[in-house]
């Protein structure tokens, strides 16, 4: 609310934060500051092209769908790390893990509007079989024991601010770091710079301070996609140890912030994911096997189809070793699908004006 009202000069002398429609028991909210193997996790720029960092939120990643019936939203601060992390998963035979269980969805930068209207079909249909089977299991394409979709998505994108993904549709909202907007874009700097001239009469918050605004006004739109009605439910992660500081729970939103769980290890955090999922299955109606991490999935060496994230597919060379791979053919599939030039922009970064 500050910040409008910096922007837009006038005072609101009467301000309301309401609280949720839910209560506490329908919503779970973690803060993973390490990964499965121990290391921290934290999504600043200087991390983010490492491969260190991406095998940890790829295998974070992995653990939580396992465990998360139906729809895993997942958000990343730009398009060019989400490429990132799912290239990597690709050359380390990540990707073709988590298509056994998980059929996966990607936000396009950039295309025709028709495209990315078959990718949430897709997305929705999907869920919407799990649903309907006794076993909350469905089949695509050869790939029996799917139990749901996981949707990767930018903050600021279509999928984050624009689109419904209720009760199934997004029973984990996963959040990876934080979404400042790009430092060294000319408007950010300008607007910074901007401000810090005109903060002193009062009028404009400090440069620093709006830059911080934007990034959590951009996240806590994201995280609305869990719940929906007073009756839905969800969880909450945040793949960051920046999250571990007051300064930064402070500023979610009030229906966020006193759910907010701490967990020092990866494992006791994934432990009361699964404890929450399972405390819902009455409601979901779904056998007790469905949340045993599918332990007893056979790896499938059949050629996986993929038809919506295509410049991803793993075929029987996923389970190669890295080294053994092209990364040049990888990375130049993997960099085309992000960089389509033609049609409607669909949620690129930085194209409507921040306030």
């Amino acid at each position: 609310m500050d910040t409008f009202a910096s922007e837009l000069h006038t005072a609101f002398p009467l301000q309301l934060e309401a609280n949720h429609v839910i209560d506490n028991s329908q919503i779970f909210v973690g803060v993973f500051p390490r990964g499965p193997s121990g290391s921290e996790l934290i999504g600043t720029f200087q991390n983010t092209s490492s491969y260190d960092f991406q095998d940890e939120i790829s295998q974070s990643i992995y653990e939580i769908c396992k465990v998360t019936p139906f729809g895993v939203l997942c958000f990343f601060p730009s398009y060019a790390l989400l490429e990132k992390v799912l290239e990597r998963m690709q050359r380390t035979g990540k990707y073709k893990e988590l298509l056994q269980f998980k059929e996966i969805v990607i936000e396009p930068r950039s295309g025709p509007s028709e495209d990315f209207e078959k990718i949430i079909k897709h997305y929705y249909k999907t869920i919407s079989e799990c649903k309907k089977s006794p076993t909350g299991c469905t089949t695509v394409s050869n790939r029996s024991r799917i139990t749901g979709a996981i949707f990767f998505a930018v903050y600021r994108g279509k999928v984050s601010e624009g689109l419904d993904f209720a009760d199934e549709n997004a029973r984990t909202v996963i959040n990876v770091g934080i979404p400042y907007p790009a430092f060294k874009d000319p408007r950010v700097t300008l607007k910074k710079e901007y401000n810090d001239r005109n903060c002193k009469n009062g009028s404009l918050l400090p440069g620093m301070q709006w830059y911080e605004t934007q990034a959590f006004r951009a996240m806590n739109q994201a995280l609305g996609r869990c719940i929906r009605h007073r009756n839905d439910w969800g969880a909450v992660i945040f793949l960051d140890q920046r999250f571990t500081t007051q300064r930064n729970i402070q500023k979610l939103s009030k229906w966020v912030r006193p759910s907010v769980k701490q967990f020092s290890k990866f494992p006791e955090g994934i432990g009361a994911l699964r404890e929450f999922m399972k405390s819902k299955s009455l409601t979901l109606k779904l056998p007790e096997e469905h949340f045993n991490e599918l332990e007893n999935t056979e790896e499938d060496n059949r050629i996986v189809h993929d038809p919506f994230a295509s410049n991803f597919t793993n075929s029987k060379t996923s389970t190669e070793s890295a080294d053994l791979i092209e990364s040049k053919t990888s990375t130049s599939k993997t960099a085309a699908f992000f960089s389509r030039k033609h049609g409607k922009t669909l949620g690129s970064r930085g194209k409507r004006p921040f306030i």
